[in-house]
């Protein structure tokens, strides 16, 4: 339901901003875009790990191993977190909280951006 009931950009927008400060220029939407269609797309088939697409990226984006083994070791634990720790959006508690004491069960599908393998 990310998008949905909780920010699923949190982290690509933390991404992004690390990465215009050492110097990669570009949109934000144009980043979250070849990022999720050309890199994130093949982490939940289990084609390729979380961490190891993110080399990937950084790695076409010019970086250094050096750079990317520090991006990567920052990106990976920030990206454990939010996804274990999810922000909802204003005013979305209230109506689930509701729901769960009317009796309302409900299940929510989302997209992984981990493979089973991560």
């Amino acid at each position: 339901m990310e998008g949905v009931l909780y920010d699923d950009s949190a982290w690509e927008r933390w991404l992004f901003q690390l990465l215009v400060r050492m110097g990669i220029r570009g949109s934000f939407d144009g980043f979250r875009a070849v990022w999720r269609r050309d890199y994130l797309a093949n982490v939940p088939s289990g084609s390729c790990s979380f961490e190891l697409t993110l080399r990937r990226f950084l790695a076409a984006n010019g970086m250094s191993d050096g750079t990317i083994h520090e991006v990567c070791a920052a990106a990976v634990c920030r990206h454990r977190h939010h996804i274990s720790h999810p922000v909802l959006f204003p005013g979305v508690a209230r109506p689930i909280l509701e729901l769960g004491r009317l009796g309302v069960h409900w299940t929510a599908v989302h997209r992984s951006a981990r493979s089973s393998t991560d």
